[in-house]
């Protein structure tokens, strides 16, 4: 198939994984490649773009927050190359989690995402972009240490960074790029000497309208934030916190269950639970290198857990980013007779009106990955719709694609479709149509 999309199709020789008999040929996060520490001094990770998918501009990108998009195709989904943004570097980071505002220009698709800056001064790029121009505005701010800033949460008006105290300093970023050692190895959990970093940008100009610093927080994702319909100056940010970090439950356990999937174990202690933290911005003064602030609540801030449900990989319906929405989906951890599996099997789902949960598990050794909403044509409610998973079954070492009605997980699955071979565990997907526009 011959490449129109205008960008450098290197399909046939780009390949970030390329391994051979002399071993690892190139540089992870996690990973050194083979040689030692001549052979990766000065080498940034590679981009395994293995964490996310977006449409724009009718191309298929597929992201990791450690390099740019990378385009693939749509129809045999192989490798084209990286896509560039007009205004964007070829090498700059593009996250996996950038957010689609369908409402602030009617008709048009304005995007908001992030990237990390590596360098002497360590910074965050925040950029605005739109599918016919391309970026139109982007800021830096100085960050410090190279924080692990995965997501970010989007209101009608602001985005809101939270960066946790889960970082690599200056010396342990001079120890990677001298080729000693994988960068991922050298985060830290510092959370006992700082707070976490709260950053609140006007989306309207890219202003920044608040920066300070809050206890001690650990997280991953965001889900959704809206402005209070009462007070403008409140946003309410549902985010996924893990419980209080201890010495029997620190970040680095937890990262240790990541680093081998197939024999985590992913208890209750280290599932995060939703949250919600509201931000009062007329209260608010900046405070970051001062005090860390170590009050539950503050007049500026205030957390109140919402659910108690073990969670990871939430989902909302796509129309509701940046408005108040109802409903919570996730990948979830369910007990079957008493007894909580090692790793998240089920599909849950959190009504935030009404507090009632829903559980759905496949039975035993049977796992499920993130849930993703569809709504159906003409759809009547918030939560209208389908929710599509992949159910790995580790009896016979296959996979489904199992089809939910999103309004009661309890219900004879709608469809079931099965794999003749079992899909790895991956992170998030979107249901993409091609013949409908956004």
């Amino acid at each position: 198939k011959p490449n129109t999309s205008g960008q450098n199709d290197t399909r046939n020789n780009w390949n970030p994984a390329k391994k051979n008999d002399d071993g690892l040929q190139v540089r992870g996060v996690w990973t050194d490649r083979s040689g030692g520490m001549f052979s990766n001094a000065m080498r940034l990770p590679s981009n395994p773009a293995n964490t996310a998918v977006l449409r724009w501009n009718n191309s298929l990108l597929a992201l990791c927050e450690g390099g740019p998009p990378i385009q693939i195709d749509k129809d045999t989904l192989e490798t084209i190359g990286v896509y560039k943004f007009p205004g964007l570097g070829s090498e700059d980071f593009f996250s996996a989690h950038p957010k689609v505002d369908v409402r602030e220009r009617p008709g048009e698709r304005v995007l908001y995402n992030h990237g990390v800056v590596l360098g002497p001064v360590n910074k965050l790029r925040v950029l605005k972009a739109s599918e016919a121009v391309g970026v139109e505005n982007q800021i830096e701010l100085n960050i410090g240490d190279v924080h692990f800033i995965h997501d970010f949460a989007m209101s009608e008006h602001h985005l809101v960074f939270i960066l946790n105290p889960y970082s690599v300093n200056m010396a342990g970023l001079g120890v990677s790029v001298a080729g000693l050692k994988p960068i991922g190895s050298m985060f830290e959990w510092r959370g006992d000497s700082r707070g976490a970093r709260v950053i609140v940008i006007r989306k309207k100009d890219l202003a920044v309208e608040a920066d300070f610093e809050t206890k001690a927080l650990s997280f991953d994702h965001m889900v959704n934030a809206y402005q209070s319909p009462s007070n403008p100056n409140r946003i309410h940010v549902l985010v996924l916190l893990h419980d209080e970090l201890d010495e029997s439950n620190s970040r680095t356990l937890l990262e240790q269950q990541r680093s081998d999937m197939y024999n985590a174990n992913f208890t209750s202690a280290v599932l995060p639970k939703l949250w919600e933290v509201e931000i009062d911005l007329s209260r608010v003064s900046s405070n970051v290198g001062g005090e860390r602030r170590k009050k539950e609540d503050d007049d500026h801030i205030r957390f109140k857990q919402l659910s108690g449900m073990e969670i990871e990989l939430p989902r909302v319906r796509m129309d509701t980013i940046g408005t108040k929405n109802r409903f919570v989906y996730a990948n979830a951890l369910a007990a079957i007779d008493g007894v909580k599996p090692k790793f998240l099997n089920a599909v849950g789902k959190i009504d935030l009106d009404t507090q009632q949960e829903q559980l759905r598990h496949f039975g035993y050794n049977r796992f499920a990955g993130e849930p993703v909403f569809v709504p159906k044509r003409n759809a009547q409610s918030e939560d209208d719709g389908y929710l599509l998973t992949y159910v790995y079954d580790a009896n016979t070492h296959r996979s489904e694609v199992v089809v939910l009605d999103a309004q009661d997980l309890a219900a004879e699955s709608i469809a079931t479709v099965k794999l003749a071979y079992h899909v790895p565990h991956s992170f998030h997907g979107e249901f993409i149509s091609w013949d409908k526009p956004g």
